[in-house]
């Protein structure tokens, strides 16, 4: 029996029940690639063959379900595309667009944004517009600006392609629009409906956040993203200028890795939002592929440095010094194979190496906040915040959370309130380390004044026995006086006898 897509749930339950321990199997054909049912002898409960063809049955619909066209009826919004499109992988990357019009193999996406993880494939994007609005001009915008290769086509009413191209490995100057996204012009009059063709390509993460709207909600959507890029990078700049001043005052290690590290995440926020590209190297297309590694492993390197040194790992815990070592020479590898070629390696490894630093970072910071440090505490904080707004992120890009500003922009909202708290962990430590001064410098003092007053006893105690040593010498020298002066008496009267004994010898 071939499947022609009119079998009902029903008709399944009334085979499962009169066939017994007959199941039926869902196939697909080699040539026509439509799925069959062949009916297969076995001993399984009728109950199981039931439950099995209804999921078959479920998944051979989702795989024959073509894309609706996007019916775009707003001119004040932009729309997603994400729930009309059909995906065809191109492992090769050899396909031309005249056979990939005429390929059976694209597939509905059913999964909100179509996220293709880290693929050396070309990626079709094939969908249809029907413009109800009364604005013939519409405009398509790609979100996602790190793409390396990105090829737009129109089918045009004669049957014909017309292809332009964009991407990074294009010069930013060849873009029609001044904007880190990628725009491209959609000409479709009120009910025309039109069909298009993105051929997209790179070595890292490929996302496909596609929407349409009227040049004026385009350029409204993108002011807000600048305006959100312009607050964070507000931020961004407040602390490195403020913590570049206490660094200078302070001349602190602490603060210089800080300083850095602020300068690096701001750094790699820009490059993944696409403005490094923009501002900073639009003439370097080179330069905006290698950005992404070399930015990132710098901001995981100088901010696990900066924990180390804020918890003071290797006095604290050695082994957990040395397993945050290990990380490091990890971030180190993932430029050196980009630079070399490996970029999706590059990326993969990157990729597992940020998050399990990142929970291993966490399990530290967490260790020693149980040993009651405060710094650990802001440390610990920071730290939860972010990998909160790098979850909300990437449920945002599988559809499972609503696509809007907040969402969109939770990377940033996170590593301004890291790089805040991260601060705040800074100065609790300085503080910290100043209140150690202090008492340092109290119980040195506490020290010279017993010291002093040690020394001064010492000195009365000297004192009193030199007045004392002083007084014996004066009556000693008293004693030797009046003796002196009793033996010159003395002398006077035997001087004084030898005279007169003499004066009456001679008169005699």
């Amino acid at each position: 029996m071939i499947y022609n897509g009119n079998i009902t749930l029903s008709d399944l339950f009334l085979w499962g029940e009169s066939k017994g321990t007959v199941f039926y199997v869902l196939s697909f054909a080699p040539l026509k690639d439509k799925p069959r049912i062949e009916m297969i002898d076995c001993i399984l409960h009728p109950r199981f063959c039931r439950l099995f063809l209804v999921v078959c049955l479920v998944q051979a619909n989702a795989f024959c379900q073509k894309a609706n066209p996007a019916i775009f009826s707003g001119e004040r919004a932009v729309q997603s595309l994400s729930s009309s499109l059909s995906v065809l992988e191109d492992t090769s990357g050899t396909y031309s667009p005249q056979q990939v019009l005429s390929h059976s193999g694209f597939r509905a996406n059913t999964k909100g944004i179509p996220n293709f993880n880290v693929s050396n494939s070309a990626f079709w994007v094939k969908f249809q517009i029907l413009n109800q609005s009364q604005t013939e001009h519409l405009l398509l915008k790609l979100a996602q600006p790190n793409i390396e290769s990105v090829v737009f086509y129109r089918l045009q009413a004669d049957g014909k392609l017309e292809a332009e191209k964009s991407g990074i490995l294009y010069p930013y100057r060849h873009r029609k629009y001044d904007t880190h996204h990628f725009l491209f012009d959609i000409s479709l009059r009120q009910g025309e409906t039109g069909t298009y063709l993105l051929r997209l390509q790179t070595t890292g993460q490929l996302q496909v956040p596609l929407w349409v709207g009227s040049q004026r909600s385009v350029y409204e959507s993108l002011s807000r993203e600048d305006l959100y890029m312009g607050l964070y990078m507000g931020i961004i700049a407040a602390m490195f200028l403020y913590n570049l001043f206490l660094l200078v005052s302070f001349r602190s290690r602490s603060y210089g890795l800080y300083v850095l590290n602020i300068l690096m995440v701001g750094l790699t926020q820009v490059t993944f939002q696409g403005y490094s590209y923009r501002f900073l190297w639009p003439g370097l297309p080179d330069a905006a592929i290698q950005a992404p590694f070399i930015t990132t492993s710098l901001a995981a390197i100088t901010s696990t440095y900066f924990i180390m040194l804020v918890l003071r790992i290797h006095r604290v815990n050695p082994r957990l010094y040395m397993g945050m070592k290990v990380f490091i020479g990890a971030f180190m590898l993932i430029p050196a194979l980009s630079l070399m070629g490996f970029k999706s390696l590059a990326y993969q490894t990157g990729q597992i190496t940020s998050l399990l630093s990142a929970f291993y970072n966490l399990f530290v910071i967490f260790w020693v906040y149980r040993r009651g440090s405060r710094a650990a505490g802001f440390l610990l904080l920071a730290w939860v915040i972010f990998l909160v707004g790098i979850c909300i992120f990437v449920l945002k890009d599988f559809g499972i959370l609503p696509y809007n500003d907040l969402t969109a922009n939770t990377m940033l909202i996170g590593s301004a309130a890291e790089m805040i708290l991260l601060s705040f962990a800074l100065a609790d430590r300085i503080n910290k380390l100043k209140k150690e001064k202090e008492r340092s410098q109290q119980q040195m003092l506490e020290a010279l004044q017993a010291n002093e007053k040690f020394v001064q006893g010492e000195n009365a105690r000297l004192e009193m026995k030199v007045k004392e040593r002083t007084r014996e010498l004066e009556e000693s020298s008293e004693e030797l006086n009046t003796t002196l002066s009793h033996l010159k008496t003395t002398q006077g009267k035997l001087l004084h006898t030898e005279k007169m004994a003499s004066l009456g010898q001679l008169t005699a």
